[in-house]
């Protein structure tokens, strides 16, 4: 099959069979190619928009949980284990075959990676909002295509079109004047948001390379199986971490918390927040790992960076934040980008 390697990580393959004759071809694409092709694209366009709005849910509750209380390790070890609760529903009533990985090399080399670079995503995102605006966090990880295109060519040795490339600048630049305004800089948010950045590109690689050598590796091993097991893995990998950095702060949360004394919410007030923070964030990643089986590294970043835009104008609102003209530009020229990338 000719121009092969172009579709292996591709975003929506649409080909005709180029064995038979273009005869034959041609009338297996004229009956039921062009339907099928929409009614796909249709699939993926419905995946995406249900992201996009779990993702609205997750960030809404999470900064409002941030701003109950100041332990963005514990929230964000809590949101993990949460994710639990519906794995265990999946597999224990067999909605979802169990997942078997043939050798612990094997699963080293694969959920183990992916759950230390899930743990700098998550984690990163989260510590940063907590010390900034959820407008300044998207601002820094609307980045995020750029880290993914130079790591395709460091790791995948995958290239593109130069004028695709401007066009991730066009989508960056976009987003970053969609939020100009809203920017509260510090070092540790931006930091923390970069650390994100490197930790969903490499993620998305990796995850990318597991799903096309998924029969040599285990069994049962959809994307959302797959995501499964890195949620189990970097919830248990995030105790360390909130041993550290909050250990003391968590403990007296949890046993001895006193609204009083630290705010106007109530002990069930702030565990709801987390929890429901939780539940959208796993039904979120999970819908993200069912988009990035059907398109390629880069193009699930850029639909990232759209989906900053969508987060940005969404917190604006809720949050009762002044808009300016410079915010709708940027958002403009964000989706300009991203429609330049999609045709060129």
């Amino acid at each position: 099959m000719k121009d092969n390697t172009k579709n292996e990580y591709g975003t929506f393959p649409i080909m005709i069979n180029e064995g038979h004759s273009d005869q034959v071809g041609e009338k297996k694409f004229l009956s039921g190619g062009i339907y099928h092709s929409i009614l796909e694209k249709a699939k993926l366009l419905c995946l995406f928009l249900t992201w996009y709005a779990l993702n609205i849910l997750y960030n809404v509750d999470n900064k409002i949980a941030l701003n109950m209380t100041k332990l963005p390790w514990f929230i964000s070890s809590v949101q993990l284990f949460t994710g639990w609760v519906f794995i265990s529903i999946y597999w224990l009533t067999g909605y979802k075959k169990i997942p078997r990985i043939y050798t612990l090399d094997l699963f080293l080399k694969n959920i183990g990676i992916q759950s230390f670079c899930h743990i700098m995503v998550h984690f990163g995102a989260v510590v940063s909002m907590s010390c900034t605006t959820v407008s300044f966090t998207h601002v820094v990880k609307a980045c995020e295509p750029v880290f993914t295109a130079l790591l395709s060519i460091l790791l995948l040795k995958q290239y593109m079109k130069i004028s695709k490339y401007l066009t991730l600048l066009i989508i960056v630049g976009g987003v970053i004047c969609a939020s100009v305004k809203e920017i509260h800089f510090t070092w540790l948010s931006f930091w923390c948001a970069t650390i994100s950045n490197l930790g969903s590109s490499l993620r998305s690689i990796c995850a990318k390379k597991m799903m096309t050598q998924k029969s040599l590796i285990g069994e049962n091993l959809s994307a959302s199986n797959i995501y499964s097991m890195i949620t189990i893995c970097s919830a248990l990998m995030s105790l360390p971490l909130v041993i550290i950095f909050e250990g003391k702060s968590a403990y007296n949360f949890v046993t001895n918390y006193q609204s009083s004394a630290q705010s106007n919410h109530t002990y069930g007030e702030i565990i709801t927040k987390i929890f429901l923070s939780g539940i959208w964030y796993y039904l979120n990643n999970e819908v993200a790992f069912m988009c990035l089986e059907k398109v390629n590294q880069v193009t699930h970043a850029v639909a990232n960076c759209i989906k900053r835009v969508v987060i940005i104008v969404s917190s604006i609102i809720i949050f009762q934040t002044q808009i300016t003209l410079l915010g709708a530009l940027g958002s403009a020229v964000a989706i300009t980008g991203a429609f330049l990338y999609s045709v060129i």
